[in-house]
């Protein structure tokens, strides 16, 4: 069968345009090998941002459902609870839901006395294990779009979480171009990673890995977590994260 010059041509250039699209495709920020081989690189599907409440925002089998924004009162939240001090208002509260049994509850509140970088509270609890409470202390965004990793702060009151920056190689010669994240650990153990900038020309691509080893309840927090810091950070449009 012989083929036109002009369809070559056409074949050619659709060859040489995916090969150039692989060339250029995303790298992942490092995770441990254990987190690779004991979890799913999944994207995360941000739906429509407004001011009202948080967007629906989805990973794998999670997904963030009874989603409110600031318009709640403190007296409609599970884990904040009823508040007479005016200057503590409800931030977002959403449920982050891997199955239809299990869900992790998240309740955001904000010190309202400050203009700026004012402190943030978020409450998590998981109906895996309702009397262990555990909270994510960290700042709004300054007015220049930067959100602090050393203002953050994750605990139950009896065990810390850290939360780690992580950086890869850059994608060009600018290390604007290396895609960032950030680890979850407890104890030498790796709980789960958020690629929240994977640089290059696909930067508003976000993944995150959790750890199907650890104990499922850890696993809720971990999502519920990322779900928190991505809506504190406004999804990262505009804010970037420094330590």
């Amino acid at each position: 069968m012989k083929i036109s010059g002009r369809l070559a041509l056409i074949c050619t250039a659709l060859l040489f345009s995916g090969a150039l699209a692989f060339g250029q495709e995303d790298k992942d920020i490092p995770i441990s090998e254990s987190l690779r081989q004991n979890s799913e690189k999944w994207l995360i599907k941000i739906g429509m941002i407004n001011g009202k409440k948080p967007p629906k925002v989805k990973f794998g089998p999670y997904t963030t459902e009874n989603r409110r924004g600031a318009g709640v009162t403190t007296d409609q939240t599970r884990l904040i609870g009823p508040s007479t001090d005016e200057s503590t208002q409800l931030k977002f509260a959403l449920d982050v839901i891997p199955r239809k049994t299990d869900t992790a509850y998240v309740e955001a509140s904000v010190d309202m006395r400050k203009d700026s970088l004012r402190d943030v509270s978020v409450y998590m609890a998981t109906n895996l294990k309702p009397e262990e409470l555990w909270v994510l202390i960290l700042k709004e965004p300054t007015g220049t779009g930067i959100m602090s990793l050393s203002d953050m702060v994750l605990t139950n009151g009896d065990e810390d979480i850290e939360i780690y920056s992580v950086v890869g190689d850059p994608l060009g010669k600018s290390e604007f171009t290396a895609p960032k994240g950030i680890t979850l650990m407890q104890e030498g153990l790796i709980l789960g990673s958020m690629q929240y900038y994977s640089g290059g020309n696909f930067s508003y691509k976000k993944y995150i890995w959790i750890n199907n080893s650890i104990e499922p309840h850890l696993q809720l927090i971990t999502s519920a977590v990322f779900a928190s810091i991505l809506e504190t950070a406004g999804y990262f449009e505009t804010v970037t994260l420094e330590d």
